[in-house]
């Protein structure tokens, strides 16, 4: 059996085309896929549809190679051929996607396991750093030990040489 694409741009894939790892685990190589659609889309049927999905292959960077990066674009959806309750789950390997995002999956009974590996994101403005994010290491930081942060000219060592403390209880500084 193939993958099978529908005129509402449903994508099937049935799960005689992934593998079979154990148990109800079963995996689909993104690659393979992404080169199916490729082939659909260059045949007679499929080249008055939509293009299906953009590619990034993997490349290397100072000797580090970063996955091949495979988006299904809308209006096309994926799922994966239903057998009823209680379903399978399906490992997505080979590369970084979004074949389980939400509004482009087909909720049935299966599962998928997405792998995206994490690396450097591009941030169009600002530093990438929430408000949150920065109440939040303001509040570790002030919640450290002072003794490990001793060192000459740091707040740790200002504060044990004014002999300054916290009366937890009411929350104030003290002079000792």
């Amino acid at each position: 059996m193939a993958i099978s694409i529908s005129s509402t741009h449903v994508i099937t894939i049935p799960q005689s085309d992934l593998t079979f790892l154990s148990g109800t685990l079963w995996q689909l190589d993104t690659n393979w896929f992404r080169l199916q659609l490729k082939d659909w889309e260059d045949s007679e049927q499929g080249i008055v549809h939509p293009k299906t999905h953009n590619h990034n292959t993997a490349i290397t960077i100072a000797g580090v190679t970063y996955a091949r990066a495979i988006e299904i674009l809308a209006p096309y959806t994926i799922q994966f051929e239903d057998l009823g309750h209680p379903g399978y789950t399906v490992l997505l390997a080979g590369s970084n996607n979004n074949i389980f995002a939400e509004g482009i999956i087909v909720t049935n009974h299966n599962s998928v396991l997405g792998q995206n590996s994490a690396g450097l994101i591009q941030v169009t403005s600002g530093s990438g750093v929430t408000e949150q994010d920065k109440l939040d290491i303001a509040d570790r930081v002030l919640d450290e030990i002072a003794a490990d942060h001793e060192g000459a000219g740091s707040v740790g060592k200002l504060l044990k040489d004014t002999k300054v403390g916290v009366d937890d209880s009411q929350g104030l500084i003290l002079s000792i």
